[in-house]
């Protein structure tokens, strides 16, 4: 895992406020020694990109809700470097999107995403993909 990975994976992460300039990313940690850290995370895209991934490599959560049109990466593109890896190619990814069209739905399906919902969202929808989900994990189905 990098140094990023372990960051977020043992600490908190958070947006601080920095006078009348763009907030910025931050990580609280400890380190190997114990120590406790802090390091701000770079706002370039690229950077942020890796982030989304080392964020779900490092955390390993139950289920991840991913919007579609993310800055610098697209969601079909996260998806696709999720299922290469053995360590999250398992997590379950719910797409979210402003884009309706059947052909929008197909090609996340196609991506590996577990469900596609649509914006605005429709909290019934949404729960209800949530425990369709989260129960078939319990249960060993996918």
């Amino acid at each position: 895992m990098t140094r990023l990975g372990r960051a977020l994976s043992a600490g908190r992460m958070y947006r601080e406020k920095r006078g009348n300039g763009p907030p910025r990313w931050m990580v609280d940690f400890r380190d190997a020694a114990g120590q406790r850290r802090r390091q701000a995370l770079s706002t370039d895209k690229s950077v942020a990109e890796r982030m989304r991934i080392e964020l779900i490599r490092a955390r390993h959560p139950h289920l991840v809700v991913m919007d579609i049109n993310l800055p610098g990466m697209s969601g079909i593109e996260a998806m696709r470097r999720l299922a290469e890896r053995a360590d999250t190619r398992e997590i379950p990814v719910i797409a979210l999107s402003a884009a309706a069209l059947p052909r929008d739905a197909i090609r996340a399906n196609d991506a590996g995403f577990r469900r596609y919902l649509t914006k605005p969202v429709n909290i019934d929808e949404l729960t209800t993909a949530f425990e369709e989900i989260l129960v078939a994990a319990t249960h060993g189905g996918s």
